[in-house]
């Protein structure tokens, strides 16, 4: 997450089930992403021009939408309400996870 967010940026990652649908999201109070950039940012070699530089490619969320069709599910992503980027995975869930919800917090 550090090198695509500034030091002292803070990530939340929640998992939860909802309508048969296990829902995984993560949340940052980053730069977060222009508007306009928020559907490109799933395409290959994607990347915001006001995101800090890095080592990255670009693949990283493209993956993560290609891996979600794969299996039937979704990836959305979204202007968190305190700054920063919320992406929520969505896969269907066979059986139910339950009535469990996890969240972790980093500085």
């Amino acid at each position: 997450m550090r090198a695509h967010t500034p030091e002292g940026t803070s990530a939340e990652v929640e998992a939860r089930e909802a309508s048969g649908l296990a829902l995984i999201t993560v949340s940052d109070d980053g730069p977060g992403v222009p508007v306009d950039e928020l559907d490109r940012i799933f395409g290959r070699f994607h990347r915001v021009d006001s995101a800090p530089r890095s080592q990255g490619s670009g693949l990283g969320l493209a993956i993560v939408a290609e891996a979600a069709a794969a299996h039937g599910g979704h990836v959305a992503a979204e202007l968190n309400p305190v700054g920063g980027l919320r992406v929520t995975l969505s896969l269907p869930v066979s059986g139910g996870m339950g009535a469990r919800s996890i969240t972790a917090t980093s500085p």
